[in-house]
């Protein structure tokens, strides 16, 4: 949508979307404007410029809650955040890893580590839980890498 409708149109990421409304309303400017959900443009009383801007109808947007606590008793997914050492194959290496233990990576993301030119941190699905994960989890450890369980759960 941006490219089609405003290709010369300035981008900037903010660190929420109802954020960035709260933000375009608190400043006036007629000539800026956010991307976020109905909801948040009915709180701040700001109009919808262009309803369903997506570029996949399927879209969808994930929100995790993360807070200290146990793991269910039949736990069979796990989110992970990963740290390599900045080599090649670094990552491969940890990937080996799950696949040496059977361990299925259902989704894994990169993000890049703020004040860290070129070093990213990967965050981790994995289908396991419990003892095999804990055992790999070691493995990456022992080789040089840092990791990070966030969190157990059932899948679905």
């Amino acid at each position: 949508f941006l490219a089609a409708e405003l290709p010369h149109a300035v981008q900037n990421e903010f660190f929420d979307t109802a954020g960035a409304v709260a933000y375009i309303k608190a400043i006036g400017d007629p000539h800026k404007a956010a991307i976020a959900g109905q909801a948040a443009a009915a709180l701040h009383h700001l109009p919808i410029l262009h309803r369903s801007i997506q570029d996949s109808h399927d879209n969808i947007t994930r929100f995790i809650v993360l807070a200290p606590g146990h793991a269910p008793a039949h736990a069979n997914r796990a989110t992970l955040a990963v740290t390599t050492n900045h080599q090649p194959g670094a990552l491969l290496e940890v990937l080996r890893i799950f696949a040496a233990a059977g361990i299925n990576i259902s989704s894994l993301q990169s993000q890049p580590i703020v004040g860290q030119p070129w070093q990213y941190k990967f965050f981790l699905v994995v289908d396991s839980a419990g003892a095999p994960l804990k055992h790999a989890l070691h493995a990456i450890e022992q080789s040089d890498h840092t990791v990070r369980l966030l969190g157990e759960y059932c899948a679905g």
